[in-house]
Order: structure tokens, then sequence, then C-alpha cells
């Protein structure tokens, strides 16, 4: 007999600890081929974002892990107005909470005038974003700064000595520690260079790529501008690309330097575009 024939399916699944997710699940998850996923009753994850842009994309990966990791997930991001608007380009998400200010008590009054969240995901280690979330029953993170006391599930730190980690891989392993399938997510994180050419349109043989140099605190965390034009011609050099410079009016004096030694195949737009466009 069909699996919908001998069990009796709820709209919605128990939540286990402390993998509140079902990726793992050793019973496994059955969702009938004529049931849309929009019956079910939403398990709703907060996840709060990074504060900055780079390390907020560096997280994408993570939500996208969380997101499939039920089929009742509804997963809505709180992120700072500034970066706002890159979450909508991330189809696993299903709603964005601005956070027009820094007020502590703005972002804790805006969390409550949603419908209840059953889980918050918090990629921040400070005490202000754990404060944020401090009604939601169950909050997930590292033990970050003098905040454990509010965390329900604390992610643990790698112990053996090393290289720091990518900033990728700490948002995945809390993912993981959610119990997300992580090595899909790793997967299917970057397509590799040479796959680019199958997406790119019979007219043109060039794949259109983005690269934003900047940062936020300036050169002391930022790759020299010779190595971005360096990156950029290998990459070019495997699949033949045109690239698009992007950018705030700060980083003008470094976009010129990588426009001027990519030639002709590099627009430099910097100072030019929002994040939304």
């Amino acid at each position: 007999r069909a699996p919908e024939d001998g069990f009796w399916l709820h709209n919605r699944w128990k939540t286990p600890r402390p993998n509140f997710l079902l990726a793992c699940y050793k019973r496994g998850v059955f969702l009938p081929k004529d049931l849309p996923s929009q019956q079910l009753k939403p398990f709703r994850i907060l996840i709060r974002s990074s504060n900055w842009l780079g390390d907020a994309v560096m997280s994408v990966p993570a939500v996208r892990a969380i997101k499939k990791g039920r089929p009742d997930a509804h997963v809505t991001i709180l992120a700072p107005e500034k970066i706002a608007p890159m979450w909508k380009l991330i189809l696993e998400v299903d709603e964005i909470l601005s956070l027009p200010n820094k007020s502590l008590f703005s972002a804790a009054r805006l969390i409550a005038r949603q419908a209840r969240f059953d889980a918050a995901v918090l990629f921040p280690n400070s005490l202000r974003v754990a404060l944020e979330a401090w009604r939601i029953p169950r909050k997930v993170g590292y033990r970050g700064h003098a905040r454990s006391w509010l965390l329900n599930q604390i992610v643990r730190e790698p112990r053996q000595p090393g290289p720091p980690e990518h900033h990728a891989t700490r948002f995945l392993r809390i993912a993981d520690d959610c119990g997300a399938d992580v090595d899909l997510a790793r997967r299917d994180a970057l397509p590799r260079v040479l796959d680019m050419q199958k997406h790119v349109p019979p007219q043109d043989r060039r794949a259109t790529l983005g690269l934003c140099p900047g940062a936020e605190y300036g050169p002391a965390k930022r790759w020299l501008p010779e190595r971005f034009a360096e990156a950029a011609a290998a990459i070019s050099a495997q699949a033949k690309s045109k690239w698009i410079l992007f950018g705030t009016k700060k980083d003008r004096a470094i976009g010129e330097t990588i426009a001027a030694a990519l030639g002709d195949n590099c627009s430099n737009r910097i100072g030019q575009t929002t994040l939304d466009e």
C-alpha cells in the first residue's frame, strides 16, 4: 500500500530537539504529491541577518539549507534597512522585515507585531540581537557576547586549532545544528566556473558577472585591487565573461584600478547604482 493509505498525515510535523529541521530526520518526511505545501501549517522561522552586506551574502547557503529543512518552513529575514533589498533576490525567503534604525526596542516591537515565530536563528553574535528575539520560544546561535542565558540552543565553536574558517562555513554550522542538510547546501552553493557557459544566451557567448570589490571599513578588510583583477582575469581565462563593477561612491578609486586592468572586458558602474538595482 502507498504510504498515504497507511498513515494519518497531519498538517504539522512534530518538532524534535535539538534538530527542529527535518532534512536528516531518521523517520523521514512524506508529503503527498497532491498536497500543496501551502496547505501545511507553517513552521515560522525568523532568521536574523548579519548587519553587513558581505556577511549577509555569505549566509545565503545557510538560509537556503534552513528553508529546505522541512516542507512547512516559512522563512522570515530580519535585516537592517540598508541591506534588506539584497534578500529580495533569494527565492527561499518568504518574508523580509526591515529594521529602519538601530533601536533595540523598535526591533523588538517589530517582531512582536508579527505572527508568532516558532524559532529564531541568530547569525550575528551580539547580545543585542538575542534581546531583539527574546519573545521567541526557541533561539539558536553561537554563544556570542554575554548572551548564552538568552539562547535555548548554543552552537559549539570548533575546537581544533587552525586558520580562521570561511564565514559561509560558520553560518552553515548553525544550519547544521538545526538539522539542515548542509552537505547538499555546500554542493549547491556555487556553480563551477565552466558550468556558467550553459546559461549564456547563444547570441552572446560571454557570461556577465558582477564584482563588488568595496568594503565598509576600507582597505583594512579588503583585497587589493590587483588581486580582484587577477581573480577576474583567471575566471575569464576559463570561461568567456564580461564584468560589471558595483559599489558605493567611496569605492570609485579601487574600481578604476580594476577596470583599467580588465580593459574592454569590464564596465565600471561603481557609485551609479543602488542595492535594489
